[in-house]
């Protein structure tokens, strides 16, 4: 009896005294339950940041998070929310009664159960954080077949492996490179180990460097977006990846067209890599081999026969479980179509709802792996004709495209303008569109959040063969894609406003007629365009960014017939080449911005004449249009040329040197034909010494009708000083070309050419204004090697004194034991 009474009292004092004491405690302990409450929440934030950490690692390698995952860390966040507010209400309670001298029951009596609630609470959530995060996958996109098991198990092994640091899987287009990829992943994140982090990138046909880097700095959490160099930002992610020998990086590299230089990169190779491999794919196999190096590549081969039309039998439902015929005529189409589940898919999409006739039709049309029918079919399956418009600009972009993106294009491109639509609607519109192309296997799942779409390289422009006209606005196209230049019947493009950098490719279209880059990023306007020779019109208004025209580009649209006017707004332009025919269609367009031009090769009207390469060329032959030599944008460039070739200059200034107001200051070669207005090359009516053409090296004159001098007035012994070669033909009212007080400046003189002068008495003669020179002086040219003189009827000498006297003139042709070439035909 005493033992029940026992049993029942301890019984009692377990469920009254217990409760009784936790709430005691409440009152005489708060402090101990926030300090525990402080610890626990320190716990929880750990176990929130690992967590998190998986999933941004899964979301940025496309991989949607379980339902499960979502939810607890929902639940992380509203019990913290709930324990910092029992924190912060600690330090503001009022927890003392009696003006201080006793403590308040009330209040430590609440607070100090709140915390031991929310205590409880976060420990449930740290015991069941201790999860690995899943991911949802999709079993139509990531079947593994039983065919590819081996080859999963080798790369895996491959993986674990020490020797191999790069690893690669090569096949054709199609085959399930990518899909294999995603098993390899999943399965590595299953099994728990090899690898701390796993990156993954798309590389394509023609990889941009700076996006490759920047998914690999996103992984690690590396922040390259305001780092411009691209030393730096290789050196940067060098660095990361070298930080921790200890941890395991696994970089994966998808769709390699070609060699990439993974130094560029910031991928370290050989010994320095330590903890990181590689794992490429590509279609070819010399790519992965001999360019990338890899130490172990792995083929992947198509489906077998009975693998591949399983998996059309899953895509067309149970039509062939009930009917024979159709069940043979589906044998013989998969057969055809090589065991690329790309195609596979894509054809039974075509066909699930298809008649018999159908059936047998495209049985008729696929030729054995023959893509461009197979997507052919679904295209034409398209009822809705802005459908196939998206496919195909789709198949324009190439790769992984924003959804928000091509919504602005759709809208730019007036997809949605019947409809009358607002945006919301044109969005609602587009991601149905969306729907019935993914329906056909026409475009795949981009694999984030941010709603991306992919469509596959093997729906690239070879399917657009026919296209005329590509009107794009407001994209960033860093690098145009290779494919383009498969667009030969295109004759319009539109690229305005977009963000670009390299066209060359755009040279392989040459039937474009029209081509505009209004408002568009690109800074140099390559060579290559000048290979569009059916160019008519080319538009390069408001491009504040170009900055070079590169050489050849501009003489060589022989048809283009409007662009003058797109120049006045290339306010930045540096470099330049250009050839305007008739001079004046310059009188239309004004003032143009060539005046901060650092090289250029300026040609107006039909003009011949030299070559200099490298140097600042300009050519005029302006007939009836002297006066645009006047114009600011032609003086300022005057006064940078170093080669300059006037001819037909009429009623203007009679001394060359005033045809630049600001002077000859860098005018190396000068050539003046056909030009009646000049009868002095430098001239000076003043006391003060001219001084012009000081480095010239260089004068051509012919057929000056007028000219009288070379040199008139006080010219400065800089003038003509660092002058090699003069010819002179056809210039009647020339009597010589020098005085012999000018001579000491002419010590680099090398070639004197003179034809065809009626009045030439000498090429030397005295000057009155000086003291005779006595009989017996000499004048020495001591580098001439070049001397041509023919049909001068009046001349009497070559160097003349006073009264007609002769002077002797040495020629030193030293190192040369005679002149290289000397011809007197007088």
């Amino acid at each position: 009896m005493a033992d029940i009474v026992l049993s029942v009292t301890s019984k009692v004092a377990e469920y009254l005294v217990a409760p009784v004491c936790r709430r005691c405690g409440y009152v005489i302990f708060p402090n101990s339950y926030f300090r525990q409450l402080k610890n626990e929440l320190k716990k929880l934030h750990v176990a929130r940041d690992r967590v998190q950490r998986s999933i941004d690692e899964a979301e940025y390698n496309g991989k949607q998070i379980e339902r499960d995952v979502k939810n607890w860390v929902q639940g992380v966040e509203i019990v913290t929310n709930k324990a910092r507010d029992v924190l912060e209400y600690d330090g503001r309670a009022k927890k003392t009664c009696f003006c201080g001298w006793l403590p308040n029951p009330k209040v430590r009596y609440c607070l100090g159960r709140e915390a031991r609630r929310r205590i409880e609470e976060i420990q449930k959530l740290i015991a069941s954080g201790g999860f690995e995060v899943h991911f949802v996958v999709d079993s139509d996109g990531n079947t593994i077949f039983w065919s590819r098991a081996p080859i999963l198990a080798d790369i895996m092994n491959a993986l674990n492996d020490e020797k191999f640091k790069v690893i690669g899987i090569h096949g054709p287009r199609g085959v399930g490179k990518t899909t294999l990829l995603e098993e390899v992943q999943e399965k590595l994140r299953n099994e728990k180990r090899l690898f701390d982090l796993i990156v993954t990138t798309t590389v394509s046909r023609s990889p941009d460097l700076k996006n490759i880097q920047d998914s690999i700095a996103y992984a690690l959490s590396l922040d390259l977006k305001n780092e411009p160099s691209e030393v730096r930002r290789r050196d940067l992610l060098f660095q990361k990846l070298q930080s921790d020998p200890t941890k395991e990086v696994l970089i994966i590299l998808d769709d390699l067209w070609g060699e990439l230089d993974l130094k560029a990169v910031g991928i370290p190779l050989g010994d320095e890599s330590r903890g990181c491999k590689l794992l490429l794919t590509s279609s070819f196999k010399d790519v992965l081999e001999q360019k990338m190096l890899a130490d172990r590549t792995f083929t992947l081969e198509g489906l077998k026969d009975e693998e591949a039309f399983r998996l059309f039998e899953k895509m067309v439902g149970d039509r062939l479980k009930s009917n024979e015929e159709l069940k043979a005529i589906a044998a013989r189409v998969v057969k055809r179509l090589g065991g690329l589940p790309l195609l596979i898919t894509s054809v039974a999409s075509t066909l699930k709802f298809g008649s018999v006739s159908a059936w047998k039709n495209v049985l008729t049309k696929i030729d054995e792996l023959n893509t461009k029918t197979i997507v052919k079919l679904s295209y034409d399956l398209l009822e809705n004709e802005d459908a196939k418009s998206l496919f195909l600009l789709c198949g324009l972009i190439g790769g992984t495209i924003q959804v928000e993106t091509l919504l602005g294009l759709c809208v730019g491109l007036g997809l949605f303008e019947r409809f009358n639509s607002t945006i919301q609607h044109s969005r609602d519109r587009l991601k149905a569109m969306i729907d019935s192309l993914r329906s056909l296997c026409l475009l795949q799942d981009g694999g984030d959040d941010k709603e991306n779409v992919t469509i596959h390289d093997l729906y690239n422009f070879r399917y657009m063969k026919e296209l005329q006209v590509l009107y794009l606005r407001s994209m960033h196209i860093t690098t145009l894609p290779s494919s383009i230049k498969i667009l030969r019947n295109l004759q319009s493009l539109n690229l305005d406003f977009c963000n670009m950098e390299d066209v060359a490719i755009l040279g392989k279209l040459e039937a474009l007629q029209i081509l505009s880059f209004a408002g568009s990023t690109i800074y140099r306007l390559p060579k290559e365009i000048g290979e569009l020779t059916n160019l008519r019109s080319l538009n390069l208004s408001n491009c504040k960014e170009l900055h070079i025209i590169e050489p050849g580009v501009l003489g060589r649209l022989i048809n283009l017939e409007e662009f003058l006017a797109e120049l006045k707004s290339l306010t930045k332009l540096t470099t330049l080449e250009i050839s305007i025919r008739d001079p004046i269609v310059l009188f239309n367009d004004g003032d143009l911005p060539f005046g901060n031009l650092i090289k250029f090769w300026i040609s107006i009207g039909v003009v011949d004449g030299r070559e200099f390469e490298g140097l600042r060329n300009m050519k005029l032959k302006l007939g009836e249009c002297n006066s645009i030599i006047l114009e600011e944008w032609v003086q300022k460039s005057l006064q940078k040329t170093q080669y300059l070739h006037l001819d037909g200059l009429r009623e203007f200034d009679k001394n060359a040197h005033d045809l630049c107001t600001r002077g000859f200051s860098q005018l190396k070669h000068l050539d003046i034909l056909n030009s009646p207005s000049i009868e002095y090359i430098a001239s000076s009516s003043h006391p003060l010494l001219l001084i012009e053409f000081t480095i010239l090296e260089s004068l051509f004159i012919e057929n000056l009708i007028n000219l009288k001098k070379i040199c008139h007035g006080p010219i400065a012994q800089e003038c003509f000083s660092k002058l090699k070669a003069v010819h002179i033909k056809r210039c009647h009212l020339l009597k010589n070309l020098w005085f012999l007080s000018e001579m000491q400046g002419l010590v680099h003189l090398e070639e004197i050419q003179v034809h065809e002068c009626d009045s030439m008495e000498a090429i030397i003669t005295y000057d009155a204004r000086i003291i005779e020179v006595a009989a017996d002086d000499i004048v020495e040219l001591p580098n001439v090697r070049h001397l041509d003189l023919r049909m001068l009827p009046n001349m009497t000498g070559f160097c003349i004194g006073a009264k007609r006297a002769p002077i002797q003139v040495t020629f030193l042709f030293s190192p040369y034991p005679m002149p290289v070439y000397l011809i007197a035909s007088i």
